[in-house]
């Protein structure tokens, strides 16, 4: 099996190049858009996000009563899960 992690390097995580992935006023809305197209076209009771890093969709889907966790396999993503 393929060691997932060896494409989630800190410098992925850096990229100057793109806008940082980081909780900021432009994730936080992204993913809330996200969420709300989500809860329109599915309505699930329930979500696993797969590979969500810092989590930033779970706590959206969970704002919006969505019974949501998700993981990442690189431990340079996930600072911490939301409350």
């Amino acid at each position: 099996m393929a060691d997932l992690r060896r494409g989630c390097t800190a410098h992925y995580y850096s990229d100057e190049s793109r806008v940082p992935y980081e909780r900021s006023e432009k994730w936080l809305g992204f993913f809330a858009s996200m969420a709300d197209g989500i809860k329109l076209r599915v309505d699930p009771g329930s979500a696993l996000d797969v590979g969500g890093a810092h989590r930033l969709l779970v706590k959206a889907l969970r704002d919006r009563g969505i019974d949501a966790d998700g993981f990442d396999v690189s431990d340079r993503s996930t600072p911490s899960r939301p409350r």
